[in-house]
Protein backbone atom coordinates (compact mmCIF):
# COMPACT_ATOMS: atom_id res chain seq x y z
CA UNK A 1 0.00 0.00 0.00
CA UNK A 2 3.08 2.40 0.82
CA UNK A 3 4.45 1.62 -2.52
CA UNK A 4 1.16 2.66 -5.02
CA UNK A 5 1.20 5.79 -2.17
CA UNK A 6 4.67 6.84 -3.37
CA UNK A 7 3.59 6.13 -6.90
CA UNK A 8 0.78 7.66 -6.96
CA UNK A 9 3.06 10.67 -4.81
CA UNK A 10 5.32 10.55 -7.70
CA UNK A 11 2.59 10.78 -10.39
CA UNK A 12 1.16 13.83 -9.41
CA UNK A 13 4.66 15.52 -8.09
CA UNK A 14 5.70 15.19 -12.26
CA UNK A 15 1.67 16.23 -13.17
CA UNK A 16 2.54 19.50 -11.20
CA UNK A 17 5.89 19.80 -12.46
CA UNK A 18 4.89 19.98 -16.16
CA UNK A 19 1.49 21.88 -15.54
CA UNK A 20 3.61 24.66 -13.54
CA UNK A 21 5.76 25.20 -16.93
CA UNK A 22 2.32 25.56 -18.87
CA UNK A 23 1.20 27.93 -16.32
CA UNK A 24 3.90 30.30 -16.60
CA UNK A 25 2.94 31.03 -19.89
CA UNK A 26 -0.38 31.87 -19.12
CA UNK A 27 -1.43 35.83 -19.79
CA UNK A 28 -3.87 37.76 -17.50
CA UNK A 29 -6.13 39.54 -20.18
CA UNK A 30 -8.09 41.30 -17.59
CA UNK A 31 -11.45 39.23 -19.02
CA UNK A 32 -13.78 37.26 -17.69
CA UNK A 33 -12.66 34.12 -19.16
CA UNK A 34 -9.51 32.75 -17.94
CA UNK A 35 -8.66 31.41 -21.19
CA UNK A 36 -9.06 34.23 -23.51
CA UNK A 37 -5.50 34.48 -25.55
CA UNK A 38 -4.41 31.78 -23.54
CA UNK A 39 -5.78 28.65 -25.46
CA UNK A 40 -2.45 27.16 -26.14
CA UNK A 41 -2.12 27.18 -22.37
CA UNK A 42 -5.37 25.33 -21.77
CA UNK A 43 -4.41 22.78 -24.68
CA UNK A 44 -1.26 21.74 -22.57
CA UNK A 45 -2.98 21.50 -19.58
CA UNK A 46 -5.84 19.28 -21.11
CA UNK A 47 -3.05 17.57 -22.69
CA UNK A 48 -1.52 16.90 -19.13
CA UNK A 49 -4.61 15.67 -17.51
CA UNK A 50 -5.33 13.67 -19.98
CA UNK A 51 -2.10 12.15 -19.78
CA UNK A 52 -2.80 12.48 -15.63
CA UNK A 53 -5.74 10.41 -15.89
CA UNK A 54 -3.59 7.48 -18.13
CA UNK A 55 -1.13 7.03 -15.77
CA UNK A 56 -3.57 6.98 -12.61
CA UNK A 57 -6.10 4.57 -14.35
CA UNK A 58 -2.88 2.27 -15.17
CA UNK A 59 -1.54 2.51 -11.57
CA UNK A 60 -4.70 1.38 -10.26
CA UNK A 61 -5.00 -1.17 -12.51
CA UNK A 62 -1.50 -2.82 -12.17
CA UNK A 63 -2.09 -2.15 -8.49
CA UNK A 64 -6.25 -4.37 -8.77
CA UNK A 65 -4.15 -7.10 -10.81
CA UNK A 66 -1.91 -7.36 -8.14
CA UNK A 67 -3.12 -7.47 -4.87
CA UNK A 68 -5.85 -9.79 -6.69
CA UNK A 69 -2.71 -12.29 -7.62
CA UNK A 70 -1.25 -12.01 -4.49
CA UNK A 71 -4.77 -12.55 -2.70
CA UNK A 72 -5.24 -15.74 -5.06
CA UNK A 73 -2.25 -17.16 -4.80
CA UNK A 74 -2.68 -17.15 -0.72
CA UNK A 75 -6.17 -18.60 -0.88
CA UNK A 76 -4.60 -21.42 -2.61
CA UNK A 77 -2.22 -22.03 0.32
CA UNK A 78 -4.15 -21.83 2.47
CA UNK A 79 -6.63 -24.65 0.92
CA UNK A 80 -3.19 -26.57 0.28
CA UNK A 81 -2.12 -26.06 3.83
CA UNK A 82 -5.92 -27.24 4.69
CA UNK A 83 -5.15 -30.37 2.58
CA UNK A 84 -2.15 -31.26 4.11
CA UNK A 85 -3.63 -30.74 7.55
CA UNK A 86 -6.53 -33.21 6.84
CA UNK A 87 -6.20 -37.19 7.73
CA UNK A 88 -7.91 -38.43 5.16
CA UNK A 89 -8.15 -42.12 5.88
CA UNK A 90 -10.14 -40.96 9.47
CA UNK A 91 -12.27 -38.53 7.33
CA UNK A 92 -12.75 -41.52 5.13
CA UNK A 93 -14.06 -43.54 7.90
CA UNK A 94 -16.45 -40.96 9.16
CA UNK A 95 -18.19 -40.81 6.24
CA UNK A 96 -17.00 -37.21 4.90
Amino acid sequence: MQVQQSDVANVFDKFCQSVSLNLKRWTDTNNQSVWVRNLSVENAIDRELANLQTVLMNNIGDYQDDAFNRSNKKNDDLVDLYIQGMAISQTLQNGM
